[in-house]
């Protein structure tokens, strides 16, 4: 499952949140190791040696709780296409591999959320005061809050200005870096699952969706913090005379589902209730019909929609209120322009790899 050793034919090596077994962590990250298998150009996850073990007892022991088997079910599948990922210790010869890589690319989701890490200084760049000699690129990376600890602002400072770019996925970001004195170039790009088609997202759903769909329609429920969904849900469910599906209800028999029957359920629903980052832009993907609701209990984490709203000149007005139908959102010149620039983006880091004068994500 995981190895010891860089792949000799590895450029990019993906700092992640690897271990955090969600479908949105699990699809941006799929996204980007596939816009690099686009170009001929094989990565790999760097994740940290001490926290494989949670993930290792759960995939190796049968259990009752249902969290844990869903997290099983996302990680079963993950590994049916993931690069072997590198396990990182601080010792000399795991320098020597990191070496052996042309980059280190940071992201995306929320790498840099020090509420959520106890591995921060490493996924700021910092390999335990070792001197490294591979490029260091961030793609998409997300904060996921609006201000930095005061007491963490020298170490964001002291890892983040040996980065070439820094690419976020909200505008804010780019506020809140600046406000600590980071001189770098740093920039806003889509999350990498929007930089992938469709029809793309189609042949993979083919592939790794194991779960067969109701055969009613239905409306989809998904919230990860929402204290109003459920009447919500309860409530439009009965009025369209829809099934209703809640994948955060352990009791639903689509709660253990893997990364790939997630989004093959929001392709086929009628309606989609959500306050998640990744269902909304899956739903602009597969161009459904979504409700937004607000993190009553973490406000910070509605910033990503906001900030997606507004670079694709959405009303931010629509939470709680209304189903928004994203069916022309892919197809705007918006959308297009951001996707180009997002694209050139990595395009730039491919040429490095390939000492080109470009790549071709296209």
């Amino acid at each position: 499952l995981f190895n010891n050793k860089i792949n000799t034919c590895t450029k990019i090596g993906i700092v992640s949140d690897y271990y955090y077994n969600n479908f949105g962590n699990k699809l941006q990250s799929f996204a980007l190791q596939f816009l690099f298998k686009q170009n001929n150009i094989e990565s790999q996850i760097i994740a940290w040696e001490d926290e494989k073990t949670d993930i290792l007892i759960d995939y190796f022991k049968i259990r009752k709780n249902k969290n844990k088997k869903r997290r099983n079910a996302i990680f079963k599948c993950s590994i049916k296409y993931e690069n072997n990922p590198y396990i990182y210790k601080n010792t000399p010869s795991a320098i020597n591999d990191l070496n052996k890589l042309k980059v280190i690319l940071f992201g995306s989701d929320q790498i840099w959320n020090y509420k959520y890490h106890n591995k921060l200084y490493l996924d700021l760049g910092l390999f335990n005061g070792h001197i490294i000699k591979p490029k260091r690129y961030s793609y998409a990376a997300s904060i996921g809050t609006l201000s930095i600890d005061e007491n963490l602002k020298s170490l964001y400072l002291y890892g983040l200005q040996n980065f070439e770019t820094i690419s976020v996925r909200e505008n804010k970001s780019i506020e809140t870096l600046n406000a600590i004195g980071l001189k770098n170039n740093i920039r806003f790009d889509l999350d990498p699952t929007l930089l992938m088609t469709k029809v793309q997202w189609e042949q993979y759903i083919s592939k790794f969706a194991k779960t067969k769909l109701p055969k009613t329609k239905y409306i989809l429920a998904y919230a990860l913090s929402s204290k109003t969904l459920s009447d919500k849900a309860n409530f439009i469910s009965k009025k369209e005379n829809l099934t209703l599906i809640d994948c955060m209800d352990p009791s639903n028999k689509y709660f253990c589902i893997n990364q790939f029957d997630f989004i093959n359920l929001i392709k086929n629903a009628e309606y989609i209730i959500t306050d998640s980052y990744h269902a909304l832009i899956f739903s602009i993907i597969f161009q459904k019909k979504v409700m937004l609701l607000n993190r009553e209990s973490n406000p910070d984490m509605n910033m990503r929609i906001i900030s997606l709203f507004e670079e694709l000149n959405l009303n931010t007005e629509a939470f709680n209120n209304e189903f928004i139908d994203t069916k022309n959102i892919t197809s705007s010149e918006i959308f297009k322009n951001l996707t180009n620039e997002s694209k050139k983006y990595l395009n730039e880091i491919i040429a490095i790899c390939n000492k080109a004068d470009k790549g071709n994500i296209n």
